[in-house]
């Protein structure tokens, strides 16, 4: 896609006839336009061109910022479409070289030659498009010795070499005098083909079909005959391609103008840049030199502070009774003889392990810190199933663990295999006498409420086994009872002349 930098460009074309063309582009939020034009034609001797092209840019009044681009609409140079791997700038112009040998008979020294990168590769597997261009050397001296007559260019090359991404994707037909050429948009880049700038019925092609670019419109050309507007189409490519981001880029890869015909402009910017590194390095210096005198200042600072508190120490020392001194000399031996033992990684882990209740267990401890470091901060992830109430205390457990301290529990999420994950940090140092004391209050309540756990639950335990033999001694009763209920049926004896439903009919006497 085609991206503008600039709002006005010029371009200049000649051709080996001495038809000189220029115009002046103009960009807006509409498009680009050709705000006026200018055409001369001469002999076609160098001079004469050269002397032509400095009254065009006399004639539309070209300033010297303005970018400006030249070429010529004859042929005498080449052009090859190249897919390349990624490489650097100086590697890439190295395998070039290689490719330019297999493409002209005529060896690199009687050659001058550039290219343009069309496409960066996307990834490693694919490939860069690149436009190699080439033209013999005396050709381009005699380029060169006719845009002199510019005073001042960016870039001379012949049009079609700076298609794409200008046109991308659209036949270009190139007007030539008596060859035109179409460029057709490939896979590879642009396919060559000559071609005419007529039609069937010998009648010229305009703008729209020799170069249907998007906003783009003749602007002052309008008032020119077709025939005529096609003279200015190579200039008006050169315009186009003046106003994109891409000469930027082409002008360090394309072969390059004399040092004397380079704009003002490169030296200006280039004089504009050393002015301002010599500020930044002025502005350094200056604020290190700060820097230092006031660290300087502050070290004096700190050292009359040093000085008065010594004379001060010293006024003390005299004042202070031997005996105190003697005390105070004896405590701070003690102090010196004094070492804070903390606990290391395995007094850790295994103070973790005891207090973590089954069925939860720790998933990962993480020390941070030396092995043997005081106050190593510890990371655990501990994993139980849902629902367990054993580690509902953990936190209160672990701060009152003589090895642990400052527990904070960070994080708690339900897994998908329904088990929680719980993650505490801590620090594995000693305890303060404070703690100390608060931790013997709850490892002694603790263990109250454990024994009075365990009482009520062999209280509960002894009545269910209570209820448990009360039931089985009524339902051993009720089984007796039942017994006796049918061995009482089984010996029922009838009595003579009394009827009853389930005896059946009475016995008659004598039976």
């Amino acid at each position: 896609m085609m991206k503008y930098a600039r709002s006005t460009s010029a371009a200049f074309t000649w051709s080996p006839e001495g038809r000189c063309r220029g115009v002046l582009l103009m960009r807006d939020a509409r498009g680009c336009h050709v705000s006026a034009r200018w055409g001369a034609d001469t002999e076609h001797k160098t001079a004469d061109l050269a002397e032509a092209l400095a009254a065009g840019r006399k004639a539309l009044n070209c300033a010297e910022a303005m970018f400006c681009v030249a070429g010529p609409t004859n042929g005498g140079w080449g052009m090859a479409e190249l897919e390349m791997p990624e490489l650097k700038q100086e590697e890439l112009r190295n395998a070039l070289a290689f490719e330019l040998r297999k493409r002209t008979p005529l060896p690199p020294d009687r050659l001058v030659w550039g290219y343009r990168v069309l496409e960066h590769a996307a990834s490693k597997e694919e490939r860069m498009k690149v436009r190699l261009f080439y033209v013999k050397r005396d050709s381009w001296r005699q380029w060169m010795a006719v845009a002199r007559g510019l005073a001042h260019v960016d870039l001379i090359a012949p049009a079609p070499v700076l298609l794409d991404p200008l046109a991308e994707g659209q036949a270009v037909v190139v007007p030539g005098g008596k060859i035109s050429f179409r460029y057709l948009p490939s896979e590879h880049g642009r396919e060559e083909m000559r071609t005419s700038a007529n039609d069937a019925q010998g009648n010229p092609l305009d703008y729209d079909q020799l170069f249907p670019m998007p906003g783009f419109t003749p602007g002052v050309l309008e008032e020119l005959s077709i025939a005529e507007r096609q003279e200015y189409l190579p200039a008006v490519i050169l315009g186009i391609y003046a106003l994109s981001t891409e000469i930027g880029t082409d002008v360090g890869t394309l072969p390059p103008v004399e040092e004397d015909m380079r704009p003002k402009r490169y030296l200006f910017m280039q004089a504009m840049a050393g002015i301002l590194l010599l500020v930044v390095i002025g502005f350094l210096l200056i604020g290190g030199v700060k820097a230092v005198q006031a660290r300087m200042a502050r070290l004096s600072l700190i050292a009359k502070d040093i000085q008065q508190a010594r004379t001060q120490y010293a006024a003390l020392q005299r004042q202070i009774p031997v005996n105190a001194k003697e005390a105070s000399q004896a405590l701070e031996e003690e102090i010196a003889r004094f070492h804070f033992e903390s606990p290391d990684l395995p007094e850790a882990l295994s103070e973790v392990t005891r207090l973590v209740k089954a069925p939860a267990w720790v998933g990962s401890f993480e020390w941070k810190g030396d092995p043997s470091a005081s106050d190593s901060t510890v990371n655990i992830l501990l994993r139980e199933p849902v629902g367990n109430q054993e580690n509902t205390n953990l936190v209160t457990r672990l701060s009152n663990s003589p090895v642990l301290g400052d527990v904070k529990e960070i994080q708690a999420n339900q897994t998908r295999n329904n088990m929680m994950e719980r993650r505490f940090v801590m620090t594995a140092r000693g305890d303060t006498p404070e703690e100390s004391v608060i931790a013997k209050e709850a490892a002694e309540e603790e263990r109250r409420l454990e024994q009075q756990r365990k009482e009520e639950e062999r209280a509960a335990k002894a009545k269910a086994e209570a209820e448990e033999r009360e039931r089985r001694l009524n339902a051993q009763q009720q089984e007796e009872n039942e017994d006796g209920e049918e061995e009482t049926q089984t010996r029922k004896v009838p009595i003579p002349g009394r009827t009853d439903a389930a005896d059946g009919p009475p016995l008659p006497p004598g039976m």
